[in-house]
């Protein structure tokens, strides 16, 4: 049993996200803000989350071979001297 102390959080707000890839590694970052409409006496009236999450998708046969073909593509292609 919860005791009358007890005061509930209740939170509103929204957030962004984005699937992209750095490298060649995909991965699904987003953000996330938000303020407490209720919340306990000294906790925070607002709060944010930062993540980001390494994606490792599993490939058909196929798409390997795509992925592959575009390698070899790349890798035949003259190098310009930077």
């Amino acid at each position: 049993m919860a005791s009358n102390s007890n005061v509930w959080t209740v939170p509103f707000g929204g957030g962004v996200g984005r699937v992209m890839k750095l490298g060649f590694q995909p991965v699904n970052i987003s953000a996330q803000f938000y303020g407490n409409a209720v919340h306990p006496a000294g906790a925070s009236p607002w709060g944010m989350r930062l993540q980001i999450a390494f994606l490792f998708p599993k490939l058909t046969k196929d798409q390997q071979k795509m992925l592959l073909e575009q390698k070899l593509k790349q890798m035949e292609q003259p190098q310009t001297q930077k």
